[in-house]
């Protein structure tokens, strides 16, 4: 079987801000390139895998992609669009007309900043039409704990699978794709140099061993660099970004490479609970009791980690505020969300692709019970879906989610049904 692939730069020329926190920032310089990567595997009815170094992929942004690519043969339904979850990236890629409370991380929705990542992502899809050769494959996967932990405690558990694919195509050209689990949000929000966060350090180092590098973010609900990192800087996410590569060197020892000759996909739809906004009176109190709780931690110089678990529930309490104060503004959201699921199939392992920030501790119930990588951030941005004790713990990504409590464990069941299926 053959593969092509390209990869072509997004940095705009003009300023930019940068989505990923709130509030947003102006883009000072580029530390780091910024990238589309598209991946084609095979010749007849051929699959397409692209990569944003951006922090979500709108659905609207899809939707684009798959009428752009149309015209070239390709189906939508073969089409996976994914992003690394930077958050120095481009901002302005967020359906502000559909969710509000976006403004707060990606500024205001702009169509042309769409239309201009759709034509780069059409640019590079043609371009890896003319590089098609001949591929052999070989596959490992480790755990690894330098990278990520659990976002609210290193103590608890956490999805560590670390996964590779390496492409050896006919001209002895390399490509590497990899995926692991947690937030690229090693730079915080005190910077504002564009860049890919580590993947993007990871790319940097592996330049000239491989053509190409291509990073899919696992399920990173609750995974962040937090607890392992020393600090937030270039410097630190180039140690990380080492330590990483040394995981993936060492995992590859005695894996051997076979033809490519098996790559299918199927899509497919489920139907989760939406979680609306709440009253307006509730949520005001709800704020006011966490703005309580935070302010009796500091008064009482809690410990540090008290302290930050505190901010994180009033920020998440201050977000629901906003959005019941927005009710009337965002889109009527229906009592059930689609979601939009894909399930690759290389050489026979299964590659789940979700539109989530999926929770780990859901991940970890899948892959007790079936052999299977998950990827996040694909074809749609559908936020955080937690496990039902985040909901009762008050996380902040809980109080986000567009999901009623309890519908992670129902994913987590439906997902179970199609792969044993």
């Amino acid at each position: 079987m053959r593969t092509g692939f390209a990869a072509l730069s997004i940095v705009p020329e003009q300023k930019t801000l940068l989505a990923g926190y709130a509030p947003y920032r102006m883009a000072t310089g580029v530390h780091d390139d910024i990238y589309v990567r598209a991946l084609i595997w095979g010749d007849e009815t051929p699959i397409v895998m692209i990569q944003f170094d951006l922090l979500v992929i709108e659905e609207l942004l899809k939707k684009e992609i798959d009428q752009r690519l149309a015209k070239h043969g390709y189906l939508s339904d073969h089409i996976l669009v994914s992003a690394t979850h930077t958050h120095s990236s481009l901002a302005h890629i967020m359906d502000t007309n559909r969710e509000p409370l976006s403004e707060q991380t990606c500024g205001l929705l702009s169509m042309e900043r769409i239309h201009a990542l759709a034509d780069a992502c059409e640019q590079a899809v043609l371009q890896a039409q003319h590089t098609m050769q001949e591929t052999s494959i070989r596959m490992a996967q480790t755990q690894y704990a330098g990278l990520g932990s659990n976002r609210t405690s290193a103590d608890l558990s956490g999805d560590q699978q670390l996964v590779m694919m390496e492409l050896i195509r006919a001209d002895d050209t390399k490509l590497l794709i990899y995926s692991i689990g947690c937030h690229a949000t090693l730079m915080d929000q005190t910077n504002t140099l564009i860049s890919g966060d580590f993947p993007g350090c990871v790319n940097e180092q592996l330049k000239d061993r491989y053509a190409m590098v291509m990073f899919l973010n696992g399920p990173a609900g609750d995974m962040s660099t937090r607890f392992v990192r020393k600090e937030s800087s270039f410097t630190e996410c180039n140690r990380l970004a080492s330590n990483l590569i040394q995981a993936m060197d060492d995992a590859w020892e005695n894996q051997p490479s076979a033809p490519l000759s098996d790559v299918s996909i199927r899509q497919f739809t489920i139907s989760l609970p939406a979680n609306h906004p709440l009253p307006l009176e509730t949520a005001k109190a709800n704020f006011a009791a966490a703005q309580a709780e935070l302010d009796a931690k500091i008064k009482a110089n809690a410990a540090e980690g008290e302290i930050r678990l505190a901010k994180e529930k009033q920020n998440g309490a201050r977000f629901r505020l906003i959005a019941a104060e927005n009710q009337s503004q965002a889109a009527k959201l229906d009592d059930e969300i689609r979601v939009s699921c894909s399930l690759l199939q290389i050489q026979g392992q299964s590659i789940l692709f979700t539109p989530f920030e999926l929770y780990s501790k859901l991940s970890l119930q899948i892959k007790e019970k079936a052999a299977v990588w998950i990827i996040g951030y694909t074809n749609q941005a559908l936020c955080y879906l937690p496990n039902t004790e985040a909901y009762d713990q008050n996380d902040y990504e809980a109080c986000l989610s567009l999901f009623e409590q309890g519908a992670g464990e129902q994913f987590v069941a439906k997902i179970l049904d199609v792969l044993h299926a």
